[in-house]
């Protein structure tokens, strides 16, 4: 029988398993290592939210979340941003999603519970039914770049087992900051999976977090940051559009959008997600 209750900072090392099952389907997903848990955990599950649903014992769902203060036109606000939703795979299509968020839901004092998903996600069903409502859409910025691609196990369990654990060379986030004085940049160098013509490959990418300042220090800022994620074998560099477009050698990526979602779950949030979808016609909401 499958089991609801409040995640706790002994519960993130046993997620790995689960993430890597429940994401391994995704042309590209983020490779969940050790690693990579803890650079969540440091930087944005600070302090820890969630839910962790069990089967016997056994992690079978897991939604993770942490707070952040923001401030919209003068109105203080707190907002739980959830993510990563996973559910194993011999647990789909049983309502464990659901039930998490519902059970996150009802657990928190924040304003606001807002996550992020790619629209080949069912933007319109699952996530609409529970209440969330499209706050932004937006197309990822990106500079490509030429690496090495070096081949991972095709997915079968084993594989999947294989994939949860770092590779010697690739699997460890880096968190970097470029630049100077007024003008600085922050990145993030992630772990990943694709797909390209029927292998899986094991490979980075670079998330550009963070930007201060304008003008030559911030370009100079961002090519030594493109340099960088070279270095590391990074396939490309990616970002929101409010932190890099404009930069030379980034264009708007031709993938799938993102678009950002929250539910209200107080007047106050409410009233903040009414006027961020006011905003949208005439660009990216804060």
């Amino acid at each position: 029988m499958t089991r609801l209750r409040a995640i706790e900072p002994a519960d993130v090392p046993r997620l790995v398993p689960l993430l890597a099952a429940a994401f391994g389907h995704y042309r590209d997903a983020l490779r969940y290592t050790d690693e990579v848990l803890e650079l969540f955990s440091d930087l944005w599950w600070q302090p820890l939210h969630g839910v962790l649903a069990e089967d016997d014992g056994v992690p079978v769902g897991a939604l993770v979340a942490g707070l952040r203060p923001a401030v919209v036109e003068g109105q203080p606000l707190t907002i739980l941003h959830a993510g990563p939703v996973a559910v194993a795979p011999t647990h789909w299509h049983r309502g464990i999603g659901s039930q998490m968020m519902r059970a996150l839901a009802k657990s928190t004092d924040a304003d606001v519970l807002t996550l992020t998903v790619n629209l080949v996600e069912d933007v319109g069903g699952f996530y609409s039914r529970l209440g969330f409502q499209v706050v932004e859409i937006y197309q990822p910025w990106v500079h490509d770049l030429a690496c090495s691609e070096r081949a991972a196990p095709e997915l079968d369990t084993p594989a999947l087992r294989e994939l949860s654990k770092p590779l010697a060379d690739r699997a460890e986030p880096r968190v970097r900051t470029f630049g100077g004085g007024e003008a600085r940049m922050r990145s993030v160098i992630w772990p990943v999976t694709t797909r390209r013509g029927g292998r899986r490959l094991a490979l980075n990418t670079c998330q550009i977090t963070s930007r201060e300042g304008y003008g030559p220090g911030l370009d100079r800022a961002a090519e030594s940051l493109v340099s960088a994620a070279h270095a590391d074998g990074a396939r490309l560099v990616w970002g929101r559009p409010q932190l890099v477009a404009g930069l030379r050698g980034f264009r708007m990526s031709l993938g799938p959008g993102v678009a950002r979602m929250g539910k209200p779950l107080t007047e106050n949030g409410e009233a903040a997600l009414r006027r961020a979808r006011a905003w949208m016609p005439a660009g990216p909401s804060p």
